[in-house]
């Protein structure tokens, strides 16, 4: 709360008779008679509140697959994804965590970045350093921020460490190689102001010749060792078959220049303590 003093001034005229004879009179000019001071408290209303030094983080604790590839939210694949990242969020396998690192409100510009929580619950979990990205400038105004990310990498693993996407190549992250990520974050803030939680969209595009080199588990990596995924877990086959029928898309093949599926998933975030990065 800000407060502000007012000097309120009283004026009265002096010599003024509109009533009498209409005879010339000379015009006179207002003279303070008295004068009071008050002090008002006034409120500037701030819907944010003061943006916490440290940043503040979300985790995505729901998720729902809108579209991936050639198929909607009703396709078959799509359902199954869905129900098996709804298990590894709801078990803290699958710990999306953006991050806002500062905001302002009037520039209308953010600086966020994506990280891959690792842990038990929401207060202990810490960045999984490989496929956490860089911080970037994003567009912000009345808690609603435009996200873009050249490159993210989902990762998510079982209770006992193992990853359920797998890379050969040594140089790549263990994750799901999403390329052109956009979005939208909306932030929900409290009666107080504080940044409660968030929800939004989010857009990233799968090249399919990536597809192919990643080995994915669906649920827990076990079975027989696939060819095609020589150093991954036994169990995990190349993404790209486990697709199934579902085919390239048009709006992220234009924008990758090669076939590429659409990924399209909305969800919410609730604001946790800020990890710190893994070990």
């Amino acid at each position: 709360m800000k407060r502000v003093s007012f000097v309120l001034l009283f004026a009265g005229l002096v010599g003024c008779d509109m009533f009498t004879d209409p005879e010339p009179i000379q015009n006179v000019l207002p003279q303070v008679s008295d004068t009071v001071e008050a002090e008002l408290d006034v409120v500037f209303d701030d819907p944010v509140g003061d943006f916490p030094e440290e940043g503040v983080a979300f985790r995505l604790d729901q998720l729902k697959i809108m579209q991936l590839g050639s198929q909607d939210e009703n396709g078959f694949i799509t359902m199954l994804l869905d129900a098996q990242w709804v298990f590894d969020v709801d078990n803290f396998n699958l710990n999306i965590i953006l991050m806002v690192h500062s905001y302002d409100d009037s520039s209308g510009a953010a600086e966020v970045s994506v990280g891959f929580g690792v842990g038990g619950s929401s207060t202990d979990l810490c960045f999984h350093k490989p496929t956490r990205t860089e911080k970037v400038i994003v567009s912000a105004k009345e808690l609603e921020m435009q996200l873009g990310f050249d490159f993210v990498s989902i990762y998510s693993e079982d209770v006992d460490g193992t990853s359920f996407n797998c890379t050969p190549a040594p140089e790549t992250p263990d994750g799901v190689p999403l390329r052109s990520v956009t979005g939208e974050l909306k932030v929900d803030a409290s009666e107080d102001g504080q940044w409660a939680g968030a929800s939004g969209t989010l857009l990233g595009c799968l090249s399919h010749a990536e597809g192919e080199k990643l080995c994915s588990c669906v649920g827990t990596c076990s079975g027989k060792a696939h060819e095609a995924c020589g150093g991954c877990p036994d169990g995990s086959a190349p993404l790209t078959e486990r697709l199934g029928d579902i085919v390239p898309t048009a709006e992220c093949s234009s924008l990758l220049g090669e076939d590429a599926y659409d990924l399209r998933v909305d969800f919410t975030g609730e604001r946790i303590p800020i990890p710190e990065d893994c070990p």
